[in-house]
């Protein structure tokens, strides 16, 4: 089961308002679905837009047992590509409507190496960053993996060689590292 989360789930941000739009990537995975009807049951009138890749949202929820969300979905194709894969004038509606990014999208295979999951892990969270500085200012929440925690906080050393020999502990750390430089 995920936490329970209150009006004030982003750090240092207040309760959502109406102006708020708040973006989930990774919304058709286990993590983003739960996330999302968490946040819609927490905050009813919250205006959702969702990343879609592959199958659609309802699809997504309809795999856990629950029922279709109200969001808007926005098509991407690849998190590794320029701007996710989504389409210009779709990026450019992100960057002017959307005021918080909830950023859960990954690729989490334990068996591929580092080469193969820093484009979507660390290039996707890239993305995210870059997304949350175009147009209007938006918070970014990283969801990121317990595996790069020591004592509840992100601070695994990226070269520490038991995490390099880890690709997607690697990628995750090093996503981290960019988060916190940017922070």
């Amino acid at each position: 089961t995920m936490p329970p989360m209150g009006m004030h789930w982003l750090p240092s941000s207040g309760p959502l308002t109406a102006d708020d739009v708040v973006l989930v990537t990774g919304a058709t995975g286990m993590v983003g679905v739960h996330f999302v009807a968490r946040l819609l049951e927490r905050c009813p009138a919250a205006r959702v837009v969702c990343t879609v890749r592959g199958s659609s949202l309802d699809a997504a929820f309809a795999s856990f047992g629950l029922p279709p969300p109200p969001c808007d979905t926005v098509k991407w194709t690849d998190l590794a590509a320029e701007r996710w894969g989504v389409s210009a004038p779709d990026w450019e509606m992100l960057s002017t409507r959307v005021t918080r990014i909830v950023h859960c999208a990954a690729t989490v295979n334990w068996l591929l190496p580092y080469a193969a999951l820093r484009g979507p892990n660390v290039g996707g969270a890239l993305t995210a960053l870059a997304l949350a500085g175009a147009g209007r200012p938006k918070q970014l929440l990283h969801v990121s993996t317990i595996s790069v925690a020591k004592n509840g906080v992100a601070s695994i050393d990226a070269t520490d060689r038991s995490v390099l020999a880890r690709g997607y502990v690697h990628s995750k750390a090093m996503a981290e590292e960019h988060m916190r430089g940017a922070g």
